[in-house]
């Protein structure tokens, strides 16, 4: 199993996007997979889009922290939160292509 770590503050533009996509990298790496989402206090929909993510797939896990800590508690809570065999951390601004997934996973197999 492979957890998906995104911190994301004031994301929830993008989120929709990077879940797409990593729908679509995943399904090229196969084997079972997570996405834990941490919003970090953020003050847009990113918490109610990561809900509606969440009830349309069981792989998706968020939570909120209570105020804004910054990316790097965030990205610590998410880790605190996997339960797999290997964690990726991939922010949510897009930056780091999800499809770039297949090639980590292969090294790490």
């Amino acid at each position: 199993m492979i957890s998906i770590v995104t911190p994301a503050f004031n994301e929830g533009a993008n989120l929709p996007t990077l879940y797409d996509r990593l729908v679509a990298a995943m399904r090229e790496v196969g084997g079972d997979w997570e996405w834990i989402i941490i919003d970090d206090h953020s003050r847009d929909d990113t918490f109610a889009v990561i809900e509606a993510l969440a009830l349309r797939d069981a792989r998706v896990r968020g939570f909120r922290l209570s105020r804004n800590s910054g990316s790097h508690v965030a990205i610590t809570c998410g880790l605190h939160q996997v339960d797999a065999d290997a964690a990726v951390m991939m922010a949510a601004d897009l930056q780091d292509p999800p499809e770039t997934l297949a090639s980590m996973v292969a090294r790490w197999r």
